[in-house]
């Protein structure tokens, strides 16, 4: 558990971030195991983090999940459903319906508006 008192010299987005990478493939992780983790009140808790980055702990949480997800994706190392439970999200379908919400494309979009120039032999002209 983080003590309040080591908070202060640390920033405390960076204090929750590394909460949230320990817990991203956890579907469960939210507001309530948040603040256990940070042994904080929750209006303590709202205050402090509005203050650093204008977001409430449940849009960082979602937030940092979407990042997450954008790095996964490009590395191309994951399918869509993979990524989808690696950041803790319970079906691919939801995941894809909030990750349209905030990038405004599909998964499968996304990869795809990200992959590099890759020319394979039929597409050279001989």
């Amino acid at each position: 558990l983080v003590e309040n008192r080591g908070i202060k010299k640390e920033k405390i987005t960076d204090v929750i971030i590394a909460i949230i990478d320990r817990n991203l493939g956890d579907s469960d992780f939210g507001l309530e195991q948040l603040l256990t983790e940070m042994n904080m009140s929750k209006s303590t808790l709202y205050r402090q983090l509005k203050s650093e980055t204008d977001m409430t702990p449940s849009d960082l949480i979602r937030s940092v999940r979407m990042k997450r997800a954008c790095e996964m994706l490009i590395s191309h190392k994951k399918t869509v459903s993979e990524v989808a439970y690696a950041i803790g999200f319970s079906t691919p379908k939801y995941f894809t319906r909030c990750f349209k919400d905030v990038y405004g494309m599909t998964p499968t979009d996304y990869i795809r508006s990200h992959s590099s120039v890759t020319t394979s032999v039929e597409d050279i002209a001989l």
